[in-house]
């Protein structure tokens, strides 16, 4: 069955998530650093599971509006098109981080500890909410 996987997009570290087989659950994957690294990674995960649609995160300023890496986002979703064929959809990411780091400080967790994980959870966080609310139009 096929799967979907979520990416935290960044201008340094992009976050991955992928999901189950049965679309319930959202795993964190990896981080890596880089836009190269970023390409051969989707590559790899592409060979490993059959992967129906990507999530792309797009960050907007407060007013709405994209900033430097919502442009990114929406070359490397250019990119994306060229070279795969799955679905691709853009998510509004705002506040996963944010969130990520909230989760930690609940469960007494140092933030700073944790610091090259962020953008892992923070997809496997964006991940979590589209299967839960796919669930919910079901």
């Amino acid at each position: 069955m096929a799967r979907i996987l979520a990416i935290d997009y960044g201008k340094m570290r992009n976050g991955l998530a992928i999901s189950d087989e049965t679309k319930q659950i959202a795993s964190g994957y990896k981080v890596v650093v880089g836009l190269d690294a970023l390409k051969k990674e989707i590559k790899n995960i592409t060979q490993i599971y059959d992967i129906e649609k990507v999530l792309i995160g797009i960050s907007k300023k407060s007013n709405n509006e994209l900033g430097e890496i919502g442009i990114l986002s929406l070359e490397f979703v250019e990119y994306l098109k060229t070279k795969f064929d799955f679905d691709i959809e853009l998510i509004d990411e705002a506040m996963t981080t944010k969130e990520v780091m909230r989760i930690l400080r609940e469960m007494n967790k140092p933030v700073k500890k944790h610091k090259d994980e962020l953008d892992k959870f923070a997809a496997e966080i964006m991940l979590q909410e589209f299967l839960n609310n796919c669930k919910r139009k079901d």
